[in-house]
């Protein structure tokens, strides 16, 4: 930290450090870059070895260089608030620059008109605290600068290094929230690494599998059961359809003919007489 608190001021306190960014061209990997830091062109102080390819080199919280890839073109780190020349030495080769080293604010405390703010990444070491009392005291993601097409993705999170493992939050694009997460891995947002419940579909996905509501299971059975009867209905109609296509027309005829009374009794006065008429004859044959 440098220069006094102003609380009145829009900016009013910075936790700042010295920005190192010095230029190198790509190198091979294995490549050692010497970057030495100086108040003058002619006045050097300390210096960092740095394996292009390898791991970041500290000195301490003041200087330090990040890792090289061979694909970059800049040597970056940490310098001292005071360094005004940096110099790199590659295979011998030295290659001199100034104001490589700029101061870069890590942690903001300031106001936008009567808004505070913190601007920044830290760790938090300890809990947080908020008084359900005071309604204001949810945390809130502000959408109202945001871009009509940006897409976005906020939550808590845990993370290894840099590498996130899990997260709860939601998504979006623009001003409009279109889901709800909590998922696993890198991409804990997709319907494939945990619980999205969408918005716009009004569906639950647990694993890329769709969750079913009971009004929704209750409507998909009466679904199945009204096709079910409706389908037994008209096959049973088409077989009675086929039975009647298979008798003929008198057959029909003589199962829809109708007996009359007088008919009827003359048939049952016939059977009644050639019963009496079978049981006198074989009694005589006894």
């Amino acid at each position: 930290m440098i220069g006094t608190i102003n609380n009145t001021a829009e900016s009013a306190y910075n936790i700042s450090c010295g920005y190192l960014k010095h230029y190198i061209g790509a190198q091979p990997a294995g490549t050692v870059v010497r970057i030495q830091i100086g108040t003058a062109n002619n006045n050097w102080g300390r210096y960092v070895d740095v394996t292009a390819g390898g791991t970041e080199v500290v000195v301490d919280g003041d200087l330090r260089i990040y890792p090289i890839s061979p694909t970059t073109t800049y040597a970056t780190g940490i310098a001292p608030i005071g360094t005004t020349w940096t110099k790199s030495v590659i295979n011998g080769v030295e290659k001199l620059a100034s104001n490589t080293v700029n101061l870069k604010n890590l942690l903001e405390f300031g106001r936008n008109g009567e808004a505070p703010y913190i601007r920044g990444n830290a760790n938090f070491d300890g809990a947080l605290t908020f008084d359900v009392a005071n309604t204001s005291a949810t945390p809130f993601f502000d959408l109202s600068n945001t871009a009509s097409d940006q897409s976005w993705n906020r939550g808590i999170s845990s993370r290894n290094g840099t590498t996130r493992t899990a997260e709860i939050g939601m998504s979006g694009t623009g001003k409009t929230a279109n889901s709800i997460y909590l998922g696993f891995g890198a991409v804990p947002w997709s319907r494939t690494n945990g619980l999205v419940v969408e918005n716009a579909t009004k569906k639950v996905f647990i694993f890329d599998e769709e969750a079913e509501t009971t009004k929704g299971a209750q409507t998909k059975a009466n679904t199945t059961l009204s096709s079910s009867q409706s389908y037994t209905d008209t096959s049973l109609a088409n077989h009675a359809n086929d039975v009647v296509k298979h008798i003929t027309a008198s057959e029909r005829n003589s199962w829809n003919a109708k007996e009359t009374p007088a008919n009827a009794q003359t048939k049952a006065n016939v059977a009644e007489s050639n019963s009496k008429s079978y049981t006198n004859y074989t009694q005589h044959l006894q």
